[in-house]
């Protein structure tokens, strides 16, 4: 199985209906993830903490998509990964797809199914022919023979719950990161379960 997200879902999934995300100061921000969370200040600010020193350069509303993102439709992947992984038959390989589409200047991001023309080879853009390489190679080969990696890559190891590799694709090079976000993954694992995007 390959199973993944992308780093910015909810920019469709959330910011499509509610344009005031796209907008977000720091009060929002918190704001906003708290009442996602279902969980007090001070584990907002943990998580924001978490994001910002990977990111410092990131706006607030870049840090509520991805957060957002990661906290439903990554964790969710996850868990798939992660049974997938227990039940000891045949591999999942995890990716998680982080090029910054330009589509309408760059508002969308790395939106919900962004990579999905790109497996394809439906290439509108000139800087995301490369990633859209890897990733259809990538897909090719695991249709072929169970196994998504070739030679266009780095070697994508199986998941598994001690180093939780994944595919990080992200425009000219991709990189294989054991656990990305960590500490975030940790908190989000112990939050209750997130809501559907634009859900009550």
């Amino acid at each position: 199985m390959i199973v993944g997200s992308c780093q910015e879902e909810t920019t469709w999934m959330i910011g499509r209906g509610d344009e005031s995300t796209f907008t977000l100061d720091e009060a929002g921000l918190r704001s906003r993830l708290a009442e996602n969370f279902g969980a007090p200040a001070s584990t907002v600010d943990k998580v924001v903490g978490i994001y910002r020193s990977v990111r410092p350069k990131a706006t607030p509303a870049d840090l509520f998509f991805q957060i957002t993102s990661d906290r439903g439709a990554r964790m969710n992947a996850i868990t798939q990964a992660e049974r997938k992984t227990r039940l000891g038959k045949a591999p999942a390989y995890m990716y998680y797809f982080t090029y910054q589409t330009p589509m309408e200047a760059g508002k969308w991001r790395a939106f919900h199914t962004a990579e999905l023309p790109l497996v394809f080879r439906m290439v509108r853009y000139p800087d995301a022919e490369q990633v859209s390489k890897q990733l259809s190679a990538a897909w090719a080969a695991f249709a072929r023979n169970g196994n998504p990696n070739h030679r266009g890559i780095p070697s994508w190891r199986a998941y598994n719950l001690e180093e939780r590799p994944t595919m990080v694709f992200g425009g000219e090079r991709s990189q294989v990161e054991n656990d990305p976000y960590r500490e975030a993954r940790s908190i989000f694992a112990a939050l209750p379960p997130a809501r559907r995007p634009g859900g009550r």
